[in-house]
């Protein structure tokens, strides 16, 4: 039987507790901290990515494994608990902490990696800061030449590049959000934030113009991941927006643009220091030349670090990632809508045209809240 909500919270804080009287200390994030305790976190961490649907029994194991090895688990289960401890040592071993405890020695990195699975050793380019040759060369030690082919592949993926810019940016950020409107890309891109970060505040424009489609599944995405959902409007309704403007959507949509969906992004931002998006640069021609992280600043001149760990992917590697991992997609891609934004300005392609070319009929690409002004258009 599963264990209650309540019961694996007093669990993990008992094993925490006792994690944390281990002399043995290292420094991460400019903080001082005992290692099993750090470790025990790492590779709980790293069995979530690893597993599916990770049980209470794995997670527990995994964070208890510098203090109590003999639990019950699956083969499986078993599998992931070795490939997840060994990239907590990996990732501990890879950081500049390690020299507060002496380091550790070639044979021992040798040693780990002996025992993983192949699938353990491709995500071993997600750990940050690991060294390929390091890695390769422990490899070579630990007589792994089953995996000549799996390495080389793993370093070159694209998931394995996100993850990494992920897992920088959450560790150099106090206060991140991720803004969604329910398109493919950032339902992706908040599945691989959700698993380092599951409480991560999730932002949603309600601009007014939405597709009833659209309110209907962030709605359902929101109740069936459980998310932290903050939903963002315009100061005014949709009804006292048009009497004081008219259809704006129509005679000024940059305007419209603005003030229902610019302006509200940026208030909401403002108490956040790091945003996630899910821009790609095969999106549009007006996106080509964007980078994977830039500073930029909001409504008042507050800055914050944006963030785009999805920006050299094609839609085909959208695509792939969503099927594999049985995501849920907007049902408005199946009547051939490419972008999905306001109602009234947007219409379906069946893919004839780039992502972003059903929008604002041609007049213009962008809404101005990734690109101001006149580079809109």
């Amino acid at each position: 039987m599963p264990m209650t909500i309540t019961g694996y919270r007093e669990a993990v804080a008992a094993i925490d507790e006792v994690n944390s009287r281990d002399p043995n200390r290292v420094v991460v994030g400019g903080i001082e901290e005992p290692l099993a305790l750090v470790q025990g976190r790492s590779a709980a961490r790293w069995a979530r990515r690893r597993a599916i649907h990770p049980s209470e029994s794995l997670l527990l194991a995994v964070r208890a494994h510098r203090i109590d090895r003999d639990r019950p688990l699956s083969d499986q289960e078993l599998q992931t608990y070795e490939d997840a401890v060994a990239l907590a040592f990996l990732e501990m071993y890879c950081t500049e902490a390690m020299v507060h405890i002496g380091g550790v020695a070639g044979d021992a990195l040798s040693g780990t990696l002996r025992g993983m699975t192949p699938v353990g050793i491709a995500s071993i380019p997600e750990v940050p800061g690991v060294s390929q040759v390091l890695v390769e060369e422990a490899l070579g030690s630990a007589r792994r030449t089953d995996l000549e082919d799996v390495l080389p592949l793993a370093w070159s993926d694209p998931i394995a590049q996100a993850r990494n810019l992920i897992d920088l940016a959450l560790t150099l950020s106090d206060y991140p959000a991720i803004t969604v409107s329910g398109q493919l890309g950032g339902v992706v891109l908040l599945h691989m934030v959700r698993q380092v970060a599951p409480s991560i505040p999730v932002l949603f424009v309600d601009t007014g113009y939405h597709f009833p489609e659209t309110l209907e599944f962030i709605d359902e995405l929101a109740s069936a991941w459980g998310l932290n959902l903050v939903v963002v409007a315009s100061r005014h309704s949709v009804q006292r927006h048009e009497e004081v403007h008219g259809s704006l959507h129509e005679t000024d949509p940059d305007t419209c643009c603005a003030l229902r969906k610019v302006a509200p992004t940026d208030r909401a931002l403002a108490g956040y220091d790091t945003w996630f998006t899910a821009l790609r640069r095969d999106q549009s021609p007006s996106r080509s030349a964007f980078q994977s992280v830039i500073g930029t600043e909001l409504e008042g001149d507050l800055p914050i670090a944006k963030v785009s760990p999805l920006i050299a992917w094609s839609w085909d590697m959208v695509d792939r990632y969503a099927d594999i991992h049985g995501l849920p997609r907007h049902p408005l891609y199946g009547e051939g809508y490419t972008s999905i934004g306001c109602a009234p300005c947007t219409v379906p392609t069946f893919a004839t045209l780039d992502d972003r070319g059903g929008r604002w009929e041609g007049i213009k690409m962008e809404c101005g809240l990734h690109i101001k002004g006149t580079d809109q258009k």
